[in-house]
């Protein structure tokens, strides 16, 4: 039983670890991307850099908003650019909330992206931070524990396989 336990921890732990690494790599060139094109000074410095913070939820959204208003105020102080900036980063924000963490995460520990979404939102409004980091890869590991001690239980949860897709035409 405890071999289940480690041999599952270490796979979700190595899937968990390979999607955050993905997201960190996309939102980084999104945010710098996006920052160039608005032409905001040291725009790769603050991508980069808050795609390698948002690993912490909250902080490397708003020190990298932070750090893109003050660059594009020192450039051009118009409401117009402050505005842009805003929306750039609640754009990606939203698409990182609502596609790649439950996309990515979810694909890479095997369960569903909807579960990857329902375990943040739990465990970050019952234990915070620490519960934004750590909800979804313990829920991976448990459904994996759980579908390789209880095979009835895996099928009852549709947790070992998709949905098969049927044809039109019968």
């Amino acid at each position: 039983f405890w071999r289940l336990i480690f041999q599952s921890g270490s796979q979700v732990l190595n899937g968990y670890l390979r999607g955050q690494g993905l997201i960190i790599i996309t939102l980084a060139c999104a945010y710098t991307l996006g920052l160039q094109l608005l032409g905001v000074p040291f725009a790769t410095l603050i991508g980069v850099l808050t795609g390698l913070l948002t690993i912490i939820p909250y902080v490397g959204f708003s020190i990298g908003l932070f750090l893109a208003l003050i660059m594009g105020a020192t450039i051009e102080p118009s409401l117009a650019k402050m505005a842009s900036i805003l929306g750039l980063f609640a754009i990606i924000s939203i698409l990182e909330n609502v596609f790649l963490i439950p996309q990515l995460i979810g694909h890479h520990l095997g369960i569903h992206p909807v579960i990857a979404l329902l375990a943040i939102m739990i465990g970050g409004n019952l234990f915070g931070i620490p519960g934004f980091i750590l909800a979804t890869p313990l829920t991976a590991m448990v459904s994996q524990v759980l579908s390789n001690s209880y095979p009835r239980f895996a099928i009852w949860l549709n947790l070992t396989r998709r949905p098969a897709k049927t044809s039109a035409r019968q």
